[in-house]
């Protein structure tokens, strides 16, 4: 699938907020671009585009979006970032396109794994873990990129708050 990229103008068919040339740098001016080399284009764009999907579900994103059409959650009006400075309603946010880089360079987000082990024993201690996947799959492994978001997205966006209002 070829990616499509929101430029803030709400891009007919967008599926991505940065494109492969926008990761190749960032990550290339970070000294990180031996992995991301690594990927065939075809999976560059597939990671670019998970990436974005994955943020747009797994966040709440300040403010409202501009158009009732747009297919991505961004661009956004009324959004203040973690500095108090208006966020245009006309472009996407660098903090957003480098966390969507930040996913994408570590392979598909949407993957999980099944826990290695289930249980561990070390002389009489044991513990058993709890069911499910592992969360190095989930929002921990996803930490840094999430922490980008401060400002942009309601509460914590790698859930360790909740948003509390007063009645």
């Amino acid at each position: 699938m070829t990616v499509v990229v929101e430029t803030g103008s709400v891009t007919a068919g967008a599926n991505s907020y940065a494109s492969v040339a926008e990761a190749t740098t960032y990550l290339t001016n970070r000294a990180r671009e031996a992995v991301w080399a690594a990927y065939t284009t075809p999976q560059r764009e597939g990671y670019l585009i998970e990436a974005t999907a994955y943020l747009d579900a797994h966040v709440e994103w300040q403010g409202t979006q501009i158009s009732s059409t747009q297919a991505l959650g961004w661009p956004r009006g009324g959004v203040v970032n973690r500095y108090g400075i208006a966020v245009s309603s006309t472009a996407v946010p660098d903090a957003v396109k480098a966390a969507v880089i930040e996913i994408a360079a570590q392979g598909a987000p949407a993957v999980t794994a099944s826990r290695l082990k289930e249980s561990v024993t070390v002389g009489p201690v044991s513990t058993t873990y709890a069911p499910g996947t592992d969360p190095a799959q989930g929002i921990a492994k996803h930490k840094y990129a999430l922490r980008l978001l401060a400002g942009l997205v309601r509460g914590d966006a790698v859930g360790n708050s909740i948003e509390l209002v007063r009645a």
